[in-house]
């Protein structure tokens, strides 16, 4: 059970000497592949983005502090129980994105989700295999952007290969795939409606959880970059990630990117990209490489 930590009392007092709904969301609202990847088979390459600088805080911003709050709130330990536990190697995944502006401008929704439980159990075909689709029910706490347009109270069934047993209360930012979408988050109309209600994550670099200092990391890069590191094999995972061994930019750009942020921050710049985004196509990135 997550503990009571006196600053978030803080956060929560603030909130309501400020009347400030925190129900809201924010405005503007396979290769071998992550077991959360995209089921189409084209790789897809996402172009550069510039970085934008981290909007600065107001301290009347309750939203963002308060999500930022319930994240910090779940032990690291547990959250890389559900989240590393995810970890096929990604080469080959469908979608790669080079920031977390891309990669959000790209999601079919970007949410700060807990886990309910476990959800449905599925067995597709997938190139001739059979496979076995897991589950997890995930309550979305704050919507912070996306073209599915998520509202807080919602919740979504989020698909990957495993799903553990004790994943319940876990909090994570979840950057998520409609499997009804294409890799733009626009409806596939060849894709069954039955699949408006499913999703995955972009990739593997689309969930993070706060290492439990306010800074966001990616489970699964982290747990890829310890199994491939031979050089900290005698460190535990939560251990390797609050080592000085950080992602790279060239290996993992958007984990490497948030390193260097706080979860404020990092929130912040999420809710920036996505809010340009709304009524309107993504905009075309500069400097270019690979396809769209």
């Amino acid at each position: 059970m997550a503990k009571y930590r006196p600053w978030l009392v803080l956060v929560l007092l603030v909130a309501s000497a400020c009347e400030v709904s925190l129900g809201n969301p924010p405005e503007g609202n396979t290769g071998q592949t992550s077991v959360v990847t995209s089921s189409t088979t084209t790789s897809t390459t996402r172009p550069a983005a510039t970085v934008t600088t981290a909007v600065k805080l107001d301290p009347k911003d309750v939203r963002v502090m308060t999500a930022a709050a319930i994240l910090q709130s779940t032990p690291l330990e547990l959250s890389l129980a559900v989240w590393a536990a995810q970890t096929v190697l990604a080469a080959g995944e469908a979608e790669h994105y080079e920031t977390v502006e891309a990669m959000t401008r790209h999601a079919s929704a970007v949410v700060v989700g807990q886990v309910l439980g476990q959800g449905p159990v599925r067995r597709m075909i997938r190139g001739g295999r059979a496979v076995v689709f897991e589950s997890l029910q995930v309550e979305v706490l704050y919507a912070l952007a996306g073209t599915r347009h998520l509202e807080p109270g919602d919740q979504v069934r989020v698909e990957m290969l495993a799903a553990p047993d004790d994943a319940k209360g876990r909090a994570a930012v979840l950057f998520l795939r409609c499997n009804q979408d294409d890799t733009d988050g626009n409806v596939d109309p060849n894709v069954p409606a039955y699949e408006a209600g499913v999703y995955r994550l972009v990739g593997s670099q689309g969930v993070f959880v706060d290492r439990g200092d306010g800074v966001p990391v990616n489970p699964i890069t982290e747990a890829m970059r310890l199994t491939i590191n031979g050089d900290h094999n005698e460190l535990r995972l939560d251990q390797f990630i609050l080592s000085d061994d950080v992602p790279k930019r060239e290996e993992q750009p958007v984990a490497a990117q948030a390193r260097g942020l706080s979860m404020t921050d990092f929130l912040q710049i999420i809710i920036a990209a996505g809010s340009r985004t709304v009524g309107a196509p993504p905009p075309t990135d500069a400097g270019a490489s690979g396809s769209e």
